[in-house]
């Protein structure tokens, strides 16, 4: 797990993380550490005037006129091929 502590804490690397608390909370328990810095699009996009809890395809859709393939998001990602 060394590479991806050593990813999320690396100071250099901006990480996006979308409504990103669960997340977090996900990655402290699971490596001891918070990802730094980080970039909540959901956040900025409330500080803009959008609704606080907008999902990140109605996010795309509003901001850039794309719809966004959702058809993988709940796929068994452990079973091969995907």
């Amino acid at each position: 797990y060394r590479p991806l502590i050593n990813l999320l804490t690396n100071n250099q690397t901006l990480k996006v993380l979308h409504s990103a608390s669960h997340d977090l909370e996900v990655l402290f328990h699971a490596f001891d550490c918070i990802p730094n810095p980080i970039f909540d699009p959901q956040i900025a996009a409330a500080f803009c005037g959008s609704i606080f809890c907008i999902s990140y395809e109605d996010l795309v859709a509003h901001y850039l006129q794309i719809s966004i393939n959702k058809e993988m998001q709940f796929s068994e990602w452990d079973k091969r091929p995907l």
